[in-house]
């Protein structure tokens, strides 16, 4: 993607970290479909690492 399309735009690499659960990640990127929200209100953050998906801790429930 173009850079100035990411500036603004929600794309697959930004949203990969709302559904992170390492605590570096932890309620960023919450935005749907433009990421300059995320910006402006101090939520973003740039995937440093590979994220690790899931719930921080389990629920022992069925």
């Amino acid at each position: 993607m173009p850079k100035w399309f990411e500036y603004i735009f929600n794309t697959p690499n930004y949203h990969r970290i709302q559904h992170a659960k390492k605590p570096q990640y932890l309620d960023r990127n919450h935005s749907s479909n433009f990421i300059i929200w995320d910006r402006l209100f101090d939520t973003f953050k740039q995937e440093i690492e590979k994220p690790i998906y899931g719930l921080v801790k389990n629920i022992y429930t069925y």
